[in-house]
């Protein structure tokens, strides 16, 4: 293994950290989100205000460690990194283009669906 799939699988794991913390809570937070308040819930708002930051850092640090591992991957099977890049790419467009179309209608139906009708 050379040295820059090395860094890109040591960016990848902590990138995937960070955004699983991020997700996942800690736990004296996750028991604050539970706990009912009278007016707003500021826990909550925070929990997703560090949720968010969590993810600004997680996703580009996990997006460096590919590519880390795409241009040591490159260099050893001694293919043009432009090459590998196009490739990953397009392998990328595929699923994520799938996620934004269904995602969104998928979102719409949830929120057509617990929205009070009025008639």
């Amino acid at each position: 293994m050379d040295a820059a799939s090395s860094i890109g699988l040591g960016l990848d794991i902590a990138g995937g950290t960070i955004i699983a913390i991020g997700l996942l809570g800690k736990p004296a937070t996750l028991a604050l989100r539970a706990t009912s308040f009278w007016g707003e819930n500021a826990p909550t708002a925070v929990f997703m205000a560090e949720s968010r930051a969590d993810a600004e850092i997680g996703i580009p640090t996990l997006a460096c460690g590919f590519l880390g591992q795409l241009v040591g991957l490159a260099w050893a099977a001694h293919v043009a990194v432009a090459i590998g890049a196009a490739l990953a790419a397009a392998c990328a467009v595929v699923p994520l283009t799938f996620w934004n179309w269904y995602g969104d209608r998928d979102a719409q139906k949830l929120s057509r669906s617990r929205s009070p009708t009025t008639t």
